[in-house]
Formats: C-alpha cells, structure tokens, sequence
C-alpha cells in the first residue's frame, strides 16, 4: 500500500514544480549570482525535505504492519544508490562545490578531483541510455560528506527493501524492482524540475547536467560560477548523453 497519488496529491506535486521555478527565475531576474543561486537552492531544499516529512507522516494512519512494510529502509551507510549517476541543475552543482570549498582541505579536494577524471572516464566508457553501476565520487566509507547539501534526486531516493537494492547495484541490467515510495521521489523530481524550468525561463540553456561531471568542472576553476552565470556554456561537456 503505498501513500495515495491522487488528483490532491497531483495538485500538490505541479505546485512544487511551480514554486521552484518562480523562486528561481524571480530570483536570477534580480541577481545573477552565485550567492542568490545559493539562496535559491537553500529555500528549495527546505521545502523539499518538509514535504518528504510531510508524506512520510501518512505512515502513522496506517497499520502496524502497513507502517512496518512502507517504512523506508535507508540507513547511515546504506549507500547502494550512491552507484547510480545522477541528474542535476547547475544550482545544485554549485550547492554542492561550494559546500566543498567551505569546509575541505586543498588536498581533499585535489583527492575528489582524481576521482571525478575517473568517473568520468568510466563514464564516457558506457553507450548513453545504458545502465551501469559507477560509484559517486563522494562517497567515502560508505557515507556521503556533503549529505546536507545533496542533489534532490538524492534527497527524494528510499527503498522498502534493501537487499532489492544491493540485487540492482550488482546487476543494473536484472530488471529487478526496487519497492519506493513514490511520493517521495516525485516531491523531489518536481522541485528539481522547476529549477531547471526557472533557469530556462531567464535564459539559460535547456540541459540538464550528470552532476559528478560537472562537479568536477565546477571545482577546476574558483570563477566556474560567475562564467556561467554571465552566460558562458561552462557545463557543455557535462550534459546528459543522448
């Protein structure tokens, strides 16, 4: 039994969508900025992780047993989707890349950037739309050290079942289905998507971004930001294959 996707909940996943893209394009219309990017991404965040709350709270009118099964099984170093690649903005780039100035040493940095050249040309290796496991350049020990600054693919992510989950990390080709709740991941798909919505309705182009890539091209340069910002392709070997 899974929480209820239904008209409201329709309703309430395009205002997400709505909200992220008014909040992102009012707000680059102001200033274009690596600091109201910044802004930008913090304010969608919180919404993002209130709404989650929010569904995850429908858990206490079901059963024991209801409650039981749906309850997520993501846990401190749990990390099997970690070896997913994920999809992001660029403001969720730079969330990130600054987060890892703020707070790592040069040679942590210089460590991340040996593994971000790996991934990527692990990366390059596969054909687009194949699926292959290739784990986030970030983790380490199993635990993700910018957790309070992940994309939002990653903040909506959960499983009921994690032994499905370390069946589809050994063999991405299995077909094996991970048991999600929905809800969930779609909040978070649909702030995500309104970011993107927002930075396209003030002009920028209309990619989205492998987010290991371009990190890695966002921590080469410390002016990586106030390029792409004034309108320089920056990401434009970081797109999405097609």
């Amino acid at each position: 039994m899974q929480p209820p996707i239904d008209r409201e909940s329709n309703k309430q996943f395009m205002g997400l969508v709505d909200f992220a893209q008014t909040l992102t394009s009012s707000g680059l219309q102001r200033e274009r900025t690596l600091e109201r990017s910044q802004k930008i991404f913090r304010k969608a965040a919180l919404i993002t992780d209130n709404r989650i709350k929010d569904v995850l709270t429908q858990l206490d009118t079901m059963s024991e047993e209801e409650r039981e099964f749906m309850r997520p099984k993501c846990s401190d170093g749990c990390s099997h989707c970690c070896y997913q690649w994920v999809r992001s903005t660029a403001t969720e780039v730079f969330a990130v890349s600054e987060y890892i100035r703020a707070n790592w040493s040069p040679e942590q940095v210089g460590d991340l950037l040996v593994r971000c050249q790996s991934y990527r040309e692990e990366f390059q290796r596969h054909p687009a739309g194949s699926m292959f496991s290739l784990a986030c350049p970030i983790l380490d020990g199993n635990l993700c050290p910018v957790y309070d600054v992940r994309p939002f693919i990653c903040r909506g992510c959960n499983s009921m079942d994690v032994q499905k989950c370390a069946e589809g990390r050994e063999d991405p080709n299995s077909g094996v289905a991970i048991p999600i709740i929905m809800p969930v991941l779609m909040s978070a798909g649909a702030v995500r998507q309104g970011i993107q919505m927002g930075l396209e309705a003030v002009g920028y182009r209309p990619t989205e971004l492998v987010f290991a890539l371009a990190l890695e091209t966002a921590l080469t340069s410390a002016d990586v930001a106030d390029r792409f910002f004034s309108g320089e392709d920056v990401f434009a070997n970081d797109v999405i294959p097609v």
